[in-house]
């Protein structure tokens, strides 16, 4: 791709292939020389300023495309990280006190329970429940 040099550069050929052979004082054949020059160089210029222009237009248009889609993504995403969020808040301390483990042990050992796999149904539940958010969130829907 042509840099912004360069463009500037076949910009200012053109400019002097535009305006300056009408006001020079050449001889005929000079003249008609150096219209010749300034008339090809600005019809060689053209296309190429055109297509360089046509290239950066699609490149913003595809950058714009992709931020609009990280943006929608964003927003996706924020709203799943948001309800986890509220879901990690819901059982406060001052509503929900931690237990005594030593008492709930013996008492759930009474009745032939281990902890263990209260604790790890417990967490089952919770995974269960953010891997349903994150999981709708990353496919797309609404969280």
């Amino acid at each position: 791709m042509t840099t912004d040099n360069e463009l500037r550069e076949l910009i200012a050929l053109a400019d002097k292939a535009t305006g300056r052979p009408w006001s020079v004082d050449w001889d005929s054949a000079e003249y008609n020389h150096h219209f010749n020059l300034y008339t090809e160089a600005a019809a060689n210029l053209a296309p190429a300023i055109a297509a360089e222009l046509l290239a950066a237009r699609e490149a913003q248009r595809v950058a714009i495309e992709r931020a609009e889609k990280a943006e929608v993504l964003a927003d996706r995403y924020e709203e799943a990280l948001q309800q986890i969020d509220n879901w990690a808040k819901a059982y406060p301390l001052d509503v929900f006190p931690e237990p005594d483990i030593k008492r709930v042990r013996e008492v759930l050992a009474v009745a032939g329970i281990t902890i263990d796999s209260v604790s790890a149904s417990n967490m089952r539940h919770v995974i269960e429940g953010v891997e349903r958010i994150t999981g709708t969130a990353l496919k797309g829907g609404a969280a």
